[in-house]
């Protein structure tokens, strides 16, 4: 039984129906980062906003990025430990020190 776009259930299983070539990877590194973030983005949609998070939720930063290597300059912000995050990439945890 269809329940909704993307998502089925199969007697009592719920399975979410994944199209591969949708996910994408992004990769952040230097972790922990002294403030020069680099961000690998593999993916052809490039529309995707990213969102940096602090430790306490706030968001801090709204980033557009591109498909390869961006650079992200966080020296300005204190040091602690970051969320960024598109929503369907996934996301990952950084720590400025």
């Amino acid at each position: 039984m269809l329940i909704g776009e993307g998502w089925n259930l199969v007697g009592d299983t719920l399975i979410c129906n994944i199209n591969e070539a949708d996910i994408a990877e992004f990769s952040l590194f230097p972790n922990p980062s002294k403030g020069i973030v680099n961000l690998t983005l593999k993916s052809t949609d490039s529309d995707l906003p990213f969102y940096l998070y602090n430790q306490i939720g706030q968001l801090i930063k709204k980033l557009h990025l591109n498909e390869g290597e961006n650079k992200i300059d966080l020296k300005n912000y204190a040091n602690g430990l970051y969320h960024f995050t598109n929503g369907r990439l996934g996301e990952k945890l950084l720590l400025v020190k």
